[in-house]
């Protein structure tokens, strides 16, 4: 394991260990203060059996996007999603989750809801499910975890 993949893992499990008191906020989603990454709840008790997903989108990027799929007709390299009980990735997407009226999570704050937990600080936000599974978002770089 790399010394960044390290530094990694132990932001997440930080945040989660500080997050493990924190009640659930009764929000579907938030925005950055930078107004540039904006995450939702999806797939949350619509359909039975079906689990939860966090995603979020980033509006602007300055690095290169992963190659866009043969299969992918829509937006690409700027939507991220993590699925409880499971792992993260690239969503290949026709619409966004972005929400102005959403609240502002401040740089250093955290919002937690259906076993999700993210993060909002200055360099970027992270979020992850219970399994340590994730992103690390900002506009100059998108990692997953």
């Amino acid at each position: 394991m790399s010394l960044l993949s390290r530094k990694n893992m132990l932001a997440i499990a930080f945040v989660l260990a500080l997050g493990a008191g924190l009640q659930a906020q009764e929000l579907s989603g938030f925005q950055a203060p930078s107004g540039n990454i904006h995450c939702m709840l999806e797939a949350l008790g619509d359909v039975p059996g079906e689990p939860a997903v966090l995603r979020c989108d980033v509006m602007q990027i300055s690095n290169r996007p992963p190659r866009r799929p043969a299969d992918c007709d829509g937006e690409w390299g700027r939507s991220f999603h993590v699925v409880a009980g499971a792992g993260s990735g690239l969503s290949c997407v026709g619409d966004t989750v972005r929400n102005d009226d959403w609240p502002v999570l401040r740089y250093g704050e955290m919002w937690q809801q259906a076993g999700f937990t993210c993060r909002s600080e200055q360099t970027g936000v992270t979020c992850a499910n219970g399994d340590l599974r994730g992103f690390v978002l900002s506009r100059a770089k998108q990692t997953l975890f």
